[in-house]
């Protein structure tokens, strides 16, 4: 009966918590459980797919290191990129690279046209998961700010 009655306790603190949570944070969270998710499930076999597709191991390497190297460029300049265009236009940007690139993994009859998912997604990834960790910071800084005087600027951003 102990063991019943703590489960529903925690359960109970974790709804309340999720609750309390602003809007943008529950969205982003969800879309990332989601992908995450997603990656799990596929990505162990991911390279097993793009071997059978005709790749041999050093050009999987390659496919693995384009993607790395795209991650590695654009990383430096995401910051710039949410305050220039705006953290909603690069989530969502990142969102359509990522969905674009579990689209051409299925679609691909070559592994050469992997080499093109693996950027769309080493891009998304990167794009959305900067973005995401930018509207997650918000909403918890928001949240600390939320019972006192202090504000601060500007509407949700998923109104």
């Amino acid at each position: 009966m102990r063991v019943a009655e703590t489960t529903l306790a925690v359960i109970s603190k974790g709804a309340a918590f999720f609750n309390r949570q602003p809007r943008d944070w529950k969205i982003t969270m969800a879309r990332s459980n989601v992908n995450f998710f997603i990656i799990r499930m596929l990505q162990p076999y991911l390279s097993v797919y793009t071997r059978e597709l005709g790749a041999t191991g050093t050009q999987l390497g390659i496919i693995n290191s384009i993607g790395m190297g795209i991650s590695g460029l654009t990383a430096p300049f995401l910051g710039w990129l949410i305050d220039a265009v705006g953290v909603k236009r690069i989530y969502l940007a990142g969102i359509v690279l990522l969905a674009l690139s579990y689209l051409v993994y299925g679609l691909a009859q070559d592994w050469t046209v992997i080499i093109v998912a693996m950027m769309a997604y080493a891009l998304g990834m990167g794009v959305s998961g900067q973005s995401c960790a930018v509207i997650c910071a918000n909403s918890l800084y928001a949240g600390v700010f939320r019972s006192s005087t202090t504000t601060l600027p500007g509407p949700p951003i998923f109104t």
